[in-house]
């Protein structure tokens, strides 16, 4: 039986979120995306900072929409962390 994962969007620069399960997260550095004020047209992604124990660098994950951003392996396992 598949859990339905929470509503993680809107993604916006600052909002945290971590790990189910595994402790540690990561924090949304800035949004590329199309709609969002960083957006310069250039390459559309999402940068991220991961948040300790997760020993990863910062960095620069390319996708169209949010939706594609939590289909990535490296993140679909996150919630809200408030």
């Amino acid at each position: 039986m598949n859990t339905p994962l929470p509503d993680r969007t809107p993604i916006n620069a600052g909002k945290r979120y971590r790990y189910v399960g595994y402790p540690g997260g990561f924090r949304i550095r800035a949004v590329m995306l199309p709609g969002h004020l960083e957006y310069d047209g250039g390459l559309p992604g999402v940068s991220v900072e991961f948040i300790q124990p997760v020993m990863l660098l910062p960095g620069f994950y390319p996708c169209r929409t949010e939706a594609e951003f939590w289909q990535d392996s490296r993140f679909n396992n996150a919630e809200n962390w408030q």
